[in-house]
């Protein structure tokens, strides 16, 4: 019976791993379709993410009358409605002032974005179809249960068809670790060449990028569980009182975090553990780490502690709005000298510098005209055009078209330059843009919320002494990180990793327990006039409710993208047997560490159009609420069945 049993659990486990997988590739697709739906053919600079293949899939439709940008995709816009737009830190501002960020977000926000990403070289959709996969998945585990293990829930609560498998984390994190650049998310490192020396030593830190990665889901994967079991006690209690009142209740009776319920400690204490590791996770990064020292190295700290000492927090937030965004004249603001700072601008400046030596002063002029001819005046603009990321094939043809006879035939040297100058123009559009009035006006606008928030925080703790301590937290977490810069003598690079993590943990560890009284404080208030509703009682209201029984009958967070149904039932027979080849395809590709950079996917006729469209469709109603999804059309819908059914017969 022994070996009968072990088949069929591991049928079980191969079979929740295929579901978990399908699951985790409609969800990211659907936020690759809306980046190509936003930024048009200027994404393919913007992402080294696969998106050949969804320029064709029919978008879900949201009502008229539902708010936010119209223009936005419409996942995108539910989320920004509901998870952001929709809190009471916000929302409890009325009207006009969500008009304000509503109109930033239309006609400012995707220019911006792009602009920051090209300055900055940062794969932000590579960043976001990763971490939504694998949180989601984690969120799935910590509240349905995994495998055998089902997890009681409360009654009436929605269960998917299968259970997840705890395999998935780990097939992710591992395919992530053995990606190109070690799976860094810096397009800059994800597409440099290099030569055998480096590949190797990427190589032989393969098993240290995925021992990192192994931890910090882990500490994540504990984190959630705990969360999660907070929330089934809250919404399985046998009570009367709301679950905010619930909430309040416990903490109310809790003045220190060692007086909590042992759940509640678990969460906490299990939440520092996994805060180390994302902080390790970002900062490991060499470049990283010293661009946040030395931004950390240019704030005016001291200026600010003093002014939380000595006025109100209105007069405190205006200060720092303009001490950031203060312009001398022929300078660049502090808030600028940041943003050149996170896209190295001085670093492409003694590059241009020192290739400028080396090349006739005639050629170089002949370089800067024909590319300032050739990027529109606007660089912040979503059109595609000329990019430091295109190929050099691609930048000696666009050379040539100007007619130049000096830039007829470009050698290597000459697209060098090319490349840097164009480097340099995209980095100082950003650094402009943080300077521009459209967005210091709309930082103004946006602080204007932190008032109320500020003085709520001042009435329950001494918010000066709390970020003093935060200012200290940060200087032993940057002496703990400071560890990766010296090569380790007793202990391997595991060992390191695990110290680096454990000091940042003790840094983090007081901090958080000095700001838990604020909870406490807050729940001695709750029940009060002077409740607020823009103020942190409302916005802890909002959140219990939002992630675990929306009272307004919309889905609650737990149960988004939790299964496959969906994407299932759109399917014949016959195209789910497509579907399972292709998804068993992709796990063996993602076991193998194939990179679909360099060996794109085979086309996926079921899962990435029928199957794709049909959880777009669910995911939109599930985040804006199903009655603010329009119905298809009946003739798009015969079309996509025809099609899909055509692809997957040939």
């Amino acid at each position: 019976m022994q070996p009968l049993y072990l088949a069929a659990t591991l049928d079980r486990r191969t079979e929740a791993l295929r579901h978990d997988v399908l699951r985790a590739h409609l969800v990211a697709q659907i936020f690759a379709l809306e980046f190509a739906t936003v930024y048009g053919e200027g994404a393919r600079t913007l992402t080294v993410a696969p998106l050949s293949h969804v320029q064709h899939n029919e978008p879900p439709v949201l009502a008229p009358s539902f708010p936010g940008p119209d223009n936005l995709p419409p996942v995108v816009r539910a989320l920004y409605v509901r998870v952001l737009r929709g809190l009471p830190i916000f929302a409890g501002h009325g009207e006009t002032y969500l008009k304000g960020i509503d109109d930033f977000v239309h006609a400012e926000l995707a220019s911006f974005g792009s602009s920051w990403m090209r300055a900055a070289k940062f794969d932000i959709l590579s960043f976001v179809m990763h971490y939504v996969a694998l949180f989601s998945h984690l969120k799935n585990e910590a509240w349905f249960g995994c495998e055998e293990h089902q997890a009681k829930l409360p009654d009436g609560s929605f269960r998917p068809m299968l259970l997840p498998s705890s395999l998935y984390p780990d097939l992710l994190t591992s395919y992530r670790a053995t990606l190109p650049g070690g799976g860094s998310f810096r397009l800059a490192k994800r597409l440099r060449k290099v030569g055998a020396e480096e590949a190797a030593m990427a190589h032989a830190t393969l098993g240290l990028r995925q021992h990192k990665a192994r931890a910090f889901t882990q500490a994540w994967r504990a984190t959630l569980k705990a969360g999660c079991g907070i929330c089934r006690e809250l919404a399985s209690a046998p009570t009367t009182q709301t679950l905010p009142e619930q909430f309040w209740d416990v903490v109310r009776h809790s003045p220190q975090v060692t007086d909590l319920p042992p759940v509640w400690q678990s969460f906490f204490y299990s939440l520092v553990t996994a805060l180390a590791h994302t902080v390790d996770q970002v900062l490991d990064d060499a470049d990283w780490r010293h661009k946040f020292a030395g931004i950390w190295k240019r704030l005016p700290v001291s200026i600010m502690l003093t002014s939380l000492r000595l006025v109100n927090p209105i007069p405190f937030v205006d200060r720092v709005i303009k001490l950031f965004c203060w312009k001398p004249p022929g300078m660049h603001s502090l808030l600028q000298r940041i943003g050149g700072m996170v896209a190295a601008s001085e670093k492409t400046a003694a590059s241009l510098k020192a290739h400028a030596k080396t090349m006739d002063s005639g050629l170089r002029v002949a370089i800067e005209k024909a590319v300032d001819s050739l990027l529109p005046a606007d660089m912040t603009g979503n059109d595609a055009h000329l990019s430091s990321a295109d190929p050099t094939a691609s930048i000696a043809a666009a050379l040539a078209s100007t007619g130049d006879a000096l830039l007829q035939h470009p050698t290597a040297p000459t697209i060098i330059y090319a490349k840097l100058w164009i480097r340099r123009k995209e980095k100082d559009a950003f650094v402009d843009a943080l300077g521009g009035k459209t967005v210091t006006t709309f930082l103004a606008h946006f602080a204007s919320a932190i008032p109320p928030l500020l003085s709520e925080i001042w009435q329950c703790i001494d918010f000066a002494a709390l970020m003093s301590s935060l200012v200290d937290t940060v200087s032993l977490i940057l002496a703990a990180l400071s560890q990766y810069d010296e090569d380790p003598t007793d202990t391997t690079r595991e060992e390191q990793a695990t110290d680096v993590v454990n000091a940042i943990y003790a840094a983090l560890l007081p901090f958080l327990k000095a700001a838990y009284p604020l909870l406490h404080a807050l729940a001695t208030r709750t029940g009060k006039k002077s409740d607020s509703p823009s103020g942190l009682l409302a916005l802890v209201t909002y959140l219990l409710d939002t992630i675990i029984k929306p009272t307004d009958g919309a889905h609650s967070v737990l149960s988004f993208a939790a299964d496959t149904k969906p994407a299932l039932d759109a399917l014949s027979e016959s195209q789910k047997q497509v579907l399972w080849h292709e998804v068993d395809q992709l796990i063996g590709a993602m076991a193998t560490g194939q990179d679909p950079k360099a060996h794109p996917h085979p086309a996926r006729p079921v899962m990435d159009s029928m199957a794709l469209e049909a959880y777009w469709r669910h995911l939109a109603g599930q985040v804006a609420g199903e009655d603010n999804v329009l119905p298809p059309s009946s003739s798009d819908n015969d079309g996509i069945l025809h099609s899909v059914t055509r692809m997957a017969s040939s």
